[in-house]
């Protein structure tokens, strides 16, 4: 893979390194040595987490006719320097453009890079399906694309990050740097072994001491991990639920439909029998819907996976907790006003997340080990429920339900108009 280089602010951030995995750490010079040499790589940067990783990079002709004076930083190591303590819990996503036509796409897993690509603007969406359809859970995306991202990150932002940890080296310079690291670990295992045991355990334990004194950092990691994936906000639940629930046929095969209930991943239709069989209503089903037939033998159920992406929330673009209060009960009054049989029902806000050693619950009291959470770190969040006739549902979610997180649109009775009823269920989140 040939890098490619952005300058800004006087650092060199180079984008597309292949990240390698050291197998076995005891021989990790010879590791790095042959794929170094496979990879046809001459830099190099060291990664230590839950493993020790290595971003290699080919050095590409073009830096010699243009001479690179300043240090060369691994774009994907200032990515996870700069989301911080969240990107230990979350796996994040950064989308960045580097030209009109070409784009960087890096993936961290729990912080540790996974993916590092450097492809055309038009091989961007076929990239990132095939990133989500691996599966991995709470993808966060960060950049500088309008239209794909939640969080905005912009390469001036990657390069305010430390760069200590993501300079990259010539594969000699980093070689001769573990020959020496190698024989000083050596000699202090022979000369101070137990005096090294010592010293690592005591460090051991003063770092889970600090951990318990201090809660907050736990309890933040926690709210970002809630709000990386908080269902889907209006515009989402209208692109992606309610299509399914408005093209839905009312009598199929000789069975009738009795409700319909949508979350985010998937969507199930509950049907009764009339004057057909199970085989007959069986026979139109196409994948990838599912259909199953309860214990009664008279009530069918059919599955449809939904493939919107939740919405991922910023906690520093949360409301404030008492004026989004006063905003809910007053849309409660208005909506009253709109139609008697249209029933919104705000419930008051708790505290969500889980700090170590700390009740959510009853932030004030603080634990035996140290500190509580600080009052202003807190979050929170509260249910909504609206009912309402099935023919204001378009109106309520296109225009009145702005600041919740749809999590369950049910319809009732859709084969009867005059009774049919819709209930929308979502969430509602704020900051102290």
């Amino acid at each position: 893979m040939v890098a490619e280089i952005i300058s800004i602010n006087g650092k060199c951030l180079v984008f597309g390194l292949t990240w390698v995995t050291i197998v076995n750490p005891k021989k990790e010079k010879a590791e790095i040595a042959a794929l170094l040499k496979k990879a046809k790589a001459k830099l190099a940067v060291r990664q230590c987490g839950s493993e020790i990783k290595y971003g290699l990079v080919r050095h590409n002709p073009q830096w010699d006719v243009t001479p690179v004076r300043e240090p060369l930083l691994s774009a994907a190591l200032l990515f996870s320097i700069q989301v911080g303590p969240a990107a230990a819990t979350e796996n994040s996503l950064l989308i960045q453009r580097l030209s009109d036509r070409r784009v960087a796409v890096i993936v961290l897993l729990k912080g540790e890079p996974y993916l590092d690509l450097v492809l055309a603007s038009s091989e961007l969406d076929e990239q990132l399906a095939a990133i989500r359809n691996e599966g991995h859970a709470g993808l966060v995306a960060y950049g500088n694309v309008h239209g794909y991202v939640a969080q905005k990150m912009t390469p001036e932002m990657l390069a305010d990050a430390d760069p200590s940890h993501a300079e990259l080296h010539n594969f000699k310079k980093t070689a001769r740097g573990l020959r020496r690291h190698a024989v000083l670990l050596m000699s202090l295992l022979l000369v101070a072994g137990c005096a090294l045991w010592a010293w690592c355990k005591n460090e051991q334990q003063q770092a889970l001491a600090r951990k318990e004194r201090d809660p907050a950092l736990m309890y933040e990691a926690s709210v970002l991990n809630i709000l990386a994936t908080a269902n889907f906000n209006a515009e989402a639940a209208w692109k992606t639920m309610w299509p399914v629930i408005r093209s839905r046929e009312i009598e199929m095969a000789g069975w009738s439909l009795h409700s319909i209930r949508c979350k985010p991943t998937q969507c199930e239709e509950q049907w009764q029998q009339g004057n057909g069989s199970y085989a007959a209503l069986k026979q139109k089903i196409k994948p990838p819907q599912t259909i199953s037939l309860l214990a009664n033998n008279v009530t069918s159920v059919i599955r449809m996976p939904l493939n919107g992406i939740k919405t991922a929330l910023r906690k520093a673009d949360l409301p404030e907790k008492n004026a989004l209060w006063a905003e809910l009960v007053s849309q409660q009054q208005r909506m009253k006003r709109i139609n008697a049989l249209l029933v919104f029902t705000p419930r008051a806000a708790k505290v969500i997340g889980q700090a170590d050693g700390v009740d959510a619950a009853a932030p004030a009291v603080a634990t035996a080990t140290g500190p509580r959470v600080p009052e202003s770190l807190l979050v929170y969040a509260g249910e909504v429920t609206v009912v309402a006739p099935l023919g204001f549902a378009s109106d309520i979610i296109q225009q009145h339900l702005h600041n919740i997180m749809i999590s369950e649109i049910l319809v009732e009775a859709p084969g009867d108009a005059m009774h049919a009823r819709v209930q929308i269920k979502g969430n509602y989140y704020a900051k102290s």
